[in-house]
């Protein structure tokens, strides 16, 4: 989005967020990963757009059109594309022939009809505009808002028969604000997964990012000295490389300003004494664990006239 008539940069700090989801219905066979309420961009500038839509893919079945494609005689369903394609007294609806002043979803062709449903999306403090309130006609749809403040989106809703519940969801974006809110933080636990480590941290868990926000300094937060590994800009190239540097406690680096992206590792650095004695990791315990690493991201938004 184009912001006011000049550009304006703002030194500010990021609101860590909730993870990207998926808004699964509960029960009755419907495959995960198809029911999801999607945000996009998570990460945004004071006024951009965002772009929030919905897919429920509701379970469909025969017994549930009230105007069931097929005919007397026995024939099945005929696939049309307009009325002049089906037998006399039939009409073309939803690419399907079927009987005279039977309306869109009331014709289930070979696949059958949905179930009634509702569907509620409410913004806070950002609404959407138009509203969805009871949504009873579209399975799918977006919605553009333009949030000024860190907003949350949640989903609600439901479908009949039988009786089923959506899952409530909440999908957070969010917005760089006016006024300082703090740096972004961000935690590398100790782990002993496929052996000892820190477990990473990944941007893609936020979603996609603005183009508008980018990193412009880096500090160690954790009271040991750190090699970080994170992403830097590759002339030339659309995706970020990686670089590693040592940090002292405290210290600050401009090493990886630029886009906020990729994925950033930490390691306690072999010359820090707490990395002796070594952890050991068992099925049941952990023994000498490491201390957990931080760093905190200093955040910009640029918005070009």
């Amino acid at each position: 989005m184009k912001a006011p008539m000049h550009t304006r940069t703002q030194l500010l700090a990021l609101l860590l967020l909730v993870p990207l989801f998926g808004c699964k219905i509960e029960t009755h066979g419907l495959a995960d990963g198809h029911n999801f309420m999607s945000v996009e961009p998570g990460v945004v500038c004071p006024g951009e757009p965002v772009e929030v839509c919905w897919d429920l893919v509701l379970p469909r079945r025969q017994e549930l059109c009230e105007c069931p494609a097929g005919f007397p005689d026995g024939r099945g369903p005929i696939s049309c594309v307009a009325s002049s394609d089906c037998p006399e007294g039939a009409s073309c609806v939803d690419g399907f022939c079927c009987a005279a002043g039977c309306g869109p979803g009331e014709c289930g062709g070979d696949t059958g009809c949905r179930p009634d449903f509702r569907l509620t999306i409410t913004g806070d403090p950002v609404p959407l505009d138009p509203p969805v309130v009871d949504e009873s006609g579209q399975e799918q749809g977006c919605r553009t808002i333009r949030p000024d403040r860190t907003t949350t989106l949640a989903l609600e809703g439901g479908f009949r028969p039988p009786p089923t519940e959506l899952q409530d969801e909440e999908q957070t974006v969010t917005v760089i604000d006016a006024r300082p809110v703090g740096p972004f933080p961000v935690a590398f636990p100790f782990v002993c997964d496929r052996g000892p480590g820190w477990r990473g941290f990944s941007v893609s868990t936020l979603g996609s990012v603005s183009p508008n926000v980018t990193v412009t300094s880096v500090r160690n937060t954790s009271s040991h000295t750190i090699d970080l590994t994170g992403p830097v800009v590759l002339p030339g190239s659309d995706r970020p490389g990686s670089n590693t540097t040592v940090l002292r406690p405290g210290a600050t680096t401009n090493m990886f300003n630029g886009p906020f992206w990729g994925t950033w590792h930490a390691a306690l650095n072999p010359t820090d004494r707490a990395a002796l004695p070594p952890p050991e990791c068992t099925p049941t315990a952990v023994t000498n664990p490491l201390p957990g690493l931080s760093i905190e991201l200093m955040m910009q938004c640029s918005v070009e006239p």
